[in-house]
């Protein structure tokens, strides 16, 4: 079984390729970027979000966090250290698919 895995992957690999299919790895950045956009976000706005993900890096915590909550959860914060009304918008939500009771819990 082993080596029918591991030729589909090799397949699969090659099909991707021929596509020209790039695959990332999936980190916060990869989620702020999108995120950023849906907040309509100012210069000093992404700064702060991307600091507070760059506080992630170092916290031993934060590997038990999906890339995209922490994402989610820096952008949260942002918003409420801005004073941003509402902190947590329904489009953010949507795009996020995080609800502000979810991000409460780690932002805390």
């Amino acid at each position: 079984m082993k080596a029918n895995e591991s030729i589909y992957r090799l397949q699969e690999k090659d099909i991707l390729r021929k596509l020209k299919f790039r695959l990332n790895a999936a980190t916060p950045y990869v989620f702020m970027l999108r995120l950023l956009k849906v907040a309509q976000a100012d210069t000093k706005f992404e700064h702060l979000a991307f600091y507070l993900i760059e506080l992630c890096l170092v916290e031993y915590e934060a590997l038990n966090y999906k890339p995209s909550m922490l994402c989610a959860s820096a952008i949260y914060v942002a918003r409420r250290t801005m004073q941003m009304a509402p902190a947590w918008t329904p489009l953010l939500e949507m795009h996020a698919r995080y609800q502000e009771s979810q991000l409460r819990h780690i932002s805390a």
